[in-house]
C-alpha cells in the first residue's frame, strides 16, 4: 500500500435487510466467504498492507463481532468498536468512529462488506 496509512475505520452497523435470511442472526460481516467472515478477509488484507488498528463500527448483531475478532490481536490489530445505535448513514457512522482514531493522521474508511485484495487497495497520495 502506498503511504504511510496505519489506521482504518470499518463501516459494519447496517441491518443487511435485503440479505435476509442469511443476515435475521448476524451480521453481515460475519457471512461466510471461504470458510471465513468477510470482515475477517477485509482485516487480513488491511494488516498485509500495513493497517496495524482500525475501529470497526458496529449495530446488528454487534456482540457476535466483538465475541470473534475481540481485540484485534489473533489477527494482528490492535482493534476498537464504535456502537452506531440506529444506522442513519455513512457520515454519522463515521462520527462515531472519530474519537477512537488519531485525527492528525491519515486514515482509510471502508466499508465492511466488500472483499478486498492488498494488490486492489491503492492509495492515491497526491491527486
Amino acid at each position: 500500500m502506498g503511504g504511510d496509512i496505519r489506521q482504518a475505520i470499518i463501516l459494519a452497523a447496517g441491518e443487511a435487510q435485503r440479505l435476509r435470511p442469511l443476515t435475521q442472526r448476524r451480521p453481515k460481516g460475519m457471512l461466510l466467504v471461504g470458510g471465513k467472515p468477510l470482515l475477517q478477509h477485509l482485516l487480513e488484507t488491511l494488516k498485509a498492507s500495513g493497517v496495524t488498528s482500525a475501529v470497526l463500527v458496529v449495530g446488528a448483531h454487534s456482540e457476535k463481532i466483538q465475541a470473534f475478532f475481540k481485540d484485534g490481536h489473533d489477527f494482528g490489530l490492535r482493534l476498537t468498536y464504535a456502537h452506531q445505535g440506529k444506522p442513519t448513514g455513512t457520515a454519522d457512522a463515521v462520527r462515531h468512529a472519530l474519537p477512537f482514531i488519531d485525527r492528525t493522521k491519515a486514515c482509510l474508511i471502508l466499508p465492511g462488506d466488500n472483499y478486498l485484495s492488498s494488490t486492489s487497495l491503492v492509495i492515491w497520495q497526491d491527486c
